[in-house]
């Protein structure tokens, strides 16, 4: 994440503790970052650059969708940090009425030296 390009960030969580304890900690490393928290459902896609869905919705083929891709903007991108399947039914629907689609592999290719560093293998 180049803070310097992020000045705003907006974190929605079923739970509002959960979602204001992440904002310390990004806060901690990222002190200049605007971070708005939102619970629920009270937020409007449209307003949005980026969405992820950090849940584990999408995990097994029955999984309801995180949020509705329909209401996303036509130039949102839409991320998914699911691994397996790597076209979860959300990449699926958002490829489908043609946003930008970012898959789960990505997340964890970015972080295998981070991770490799902090345990000491390499």
């Amino acid at each position: 994440m180049a803070n310097e390009k992020l000045k705003k960030l907006t974190l929605i969580n079923r739970d509002i503790n959960k979602a204001n304890n992440l904002k310390i900690n990004i806060n901690k490393i990222y002190s200049k970052l605007h971070i708005q928290v939102l619970s629920g459902f009270d937020y409007e896609l449209q307003d949005f650059d980026l969405v992820i869905n950090a849940t584990s919705l999408g995990l097994k083929n029955n999984d309801k969708l995180p949020f509705d891709v329909n209401k996303t903007r036509l130039d949102c991108i839409i991320a998914d940090i699911i691994m397996n399947p790597s076209d979860t039914e959300l990449l699926k629907q958002s490829k489908s009425i043609g946003r930008t689609i970012h898959y789960g592999k990505y997340m964890i290719e970015s972080q295998i030296e981070l991770v490799g560093n902090f345990l000491n293998i390499w």
